[in-house]
């Protein structure tokens, strides 16, 4: 028999109930199958009904495994009995419900995280099993040193965001704690917003999110930015509200690590532009990107080197990704007959640059970015993959597996100039479409905040227009009354500290050189009636800041056509 321990989280210190193994077969059931799973280093154990029965199912080092099969009213049971133990409703089964608990075997503390769902008259119950303890630092996650190195680098800077990327599971967490168990100090205030909060860390201030208690990422950023903060940790950005506040904070000095969901780690720009955030935005606060994936080591115990034949199976795979590789799983009951145990991380770190920067300002699609971040030296997943079956570590089973079938090198897609490749977080017009071409294409645009300017100037040049600036009313005034063959565009900021854009407007409309040249105004204003004035006042268009890369190509392609005609 086996003898669990259930802390009661609400008060933990007020007493233990320690579970009777001759309190019932289902106790001791649901207790056996916890404590095989914590045996097993299981991550999570599924109860899966059936119409002839059920199935108990652990994920050891990522892989789904078959630990017993159940009648169906004994699984039931046992499903009843983890709702009770994670303080659930046992006597709704219609819809589904969340619960936690906390158990202590063999004198070690778990987390227990359980999710039901309704299935067919029964109900599907997973368990995920949280070790508090197993916290790591960032030497021991497995990264490679070139990898760490990198990392390290940027944990580094000062303020801006670190990106962790990869599917559930990958271990961006481990990661990140090991980042912020590197970084953790006297001289450095670190303060976390987790769902869940997966381990304690000394030293940290972790905050739990509670969503019925109005305690969401964003409530809980806005509380921490009171709070002093030197490096925050969001557990993951998820919604508009809490990117913006993310990018709110590293703009105002503080380092934040956080998680997305994302394929690469270029992906991660995509991801923040399709969560609202601006390009400008994005390029003034990613300092770096990480993805990465989990693939399971070879058993030490059972691995054995190739000095044959490959069988058919490894000749198809090194055709495939074009790596020899020189051992093989086996299994053992060491590992359950597997012919793995553990796992180990594969990662690409995107380092953003100036470079980089300037491409993503300029609408360039996923495809020419990544090729720009290798040529800078960055190493894909697929050459980490590989450079672990080469090191002897893992398989090229597992390889595909984890990252499915090979694709050919990424730069044998869309050529350079991207054509055929979605651009991140832009769509280009045709620039000149329905212009003469004896027309002046030279853009003026005034603003005295340089980023405006940086993305504004890309968008330009991209679509071939050749672009000057000013920082201020007086000197783009002074541009205009120099420039003889005239400007096509003038993008006109409203609030500048000099000469307010109003009057600029005014003068450009008053100067017979000038009366008819276009004007697109920048505002942060937003109201109906402060559009209409400058509408009124001589502008022939009106766009919001930030920039919004799409609208802004847009509306100076149908500017420009109009005026054209």
């Amino acid at each position: 028999d086996v003898t669990l321990e259930v802390l009661d989280e609400a008060d933990e210190e007020s007493g233990v109930e320690e579970v009777d193994p001759d309190s019932g077969p289902a106790v001791k059931l649901a207790n056996l199958i916890l404590h095989e799973a914590i045996v097993q280093g299981a991550s999570d154990i599924h109860m899966q009904p059936a119409p002839k029965g059920g199935t108990v199912r652990f994920r050891v080092d990522g892989v789904l495994r078959t630990m017993v099969q159940l009648p169906l009213p004994v699984l039931s049971r046992v499903v009843s009995r983890v709702k009770v133990l994670g303080r659930m409703d046992i006597a709704d089964r219609l819809r589904p419900q969340d619960g936690r608990a906390q158990i202590v075997d063999s004198g070690h503390k778990y987390d227990l995280r359980i999710s039901t769902v309704p299935v067919r008259g029964a109900e599907k119950a997973v368990i995920r099993i949280l070790d508090g303890a197993a916290t790591m630092t960032l030497e021991e996650t497995g990264h490679p040193e070139r990898d760490l190195a990198t990392l390290r680098q940027l944990l580094r800077q000062r303020d801006g965001i670190l990106l962790v990327t990869g599917p559930t599971g990958s271990g961006k967490t481990t990661t990140i704690y090991g980042a912020l168990t590197e970084i953790d100090s006297d001289a450095v205030n670190i303060m976390t917003v987790e769902d869940p909060v997966e381990y304690e860390l000394p030293g940290l201030a972790q905050i739990q999110v509670e969503p019925k208690k109005g305690v969401t990422f964003a409530s809980a950023l806005k509380a921490i930015l009171r709070q002093d903060p030197d490096v925050i940790f969001v557990g993951e950005i998820r919604d508009a509200e809490t990117a913006a506040m993310a990018a709110q904070a590293s703009l105002t000095g503080h380092l934040v690590l956080a998680t997305v969901h994302a394929n690469d780690a270029v992906g991660a720009i995509r991801r923040l532009t399709d969560l609202g955030l601006d390009i400008a935005t994005v390029v003034q606060t990613l300092r770096g990107a990480l993805a990465q994936r989990l693939v399971r080591r070879l058993c030490p115990s059972c691995v054995e080197p190739i000095t044959g034949p490959l069988s058919d199976d490894e000749a198809e795979l090194v055709e495939e990704f074009g790596v020899e590789p020189h051992r093989r799983a086996i299994g053992c009951p060491e590992c359950h007959e597997q012919g793995y145990r553990g796992r180990l991380p594969i990662a690409e770190v995107l380092t953003m640059t100036t470079g980089l920067e300037h491409l993503i300002l300029s609408g360039a699609s996923a495809q020419q970015i990544e090729r720009r971040a290798l040529d800078e030296g960055m190493r894909c997943l697929r050459e980490a993959a590989l450079a672990r079956v080469q090191a002897g570590e893992t398989t090229l089973h597992e390889i595909r597996r984890v990252l499915g079938e090979s694709i050919e090198g990424t730069g044998d897609g869309p050529d350079q100039a991207g054509e055929g490749a979605e651009p991140v977080g832009l769509t280009p017009p045709d620039a000149a479409d329905g212009m003469d071409a004896t027309r002046s294409n030279r853009v003026l645009v005034v603003d005295d905040d340089p980023v405006t300017t940086a993305v504004a100037r890309a968008l330009l040049e991209r679509d071939q227009y050749e672009v000057d600036a000013a920082t201020g009313g007086r000197e783009a005034l002074e541009k205009l009354a120099a420039d003889d063959a005239g400007y096509a565009l003038v993008v006109l900021d409203l609030r500048m500290p000099d000469t307010d854009g109003r009057e600029v407007l005014q003068e450009i409309r008053e100067r017979a050189a000038t009366a008819h040249t276009p004007v697109i105004v920048l505002t942060s204003e937003d109201s109906a009636e402060a559009e209409a004035e400058l509408l009124l006042g001589g502008a022939d268009d009106y766009l919001r800041k930030p920039i919004d890369a799409v609208r802004f190509a847009a509306r100076v392609q149908a500017l420009l056509r109009r005026s054209a005609r």
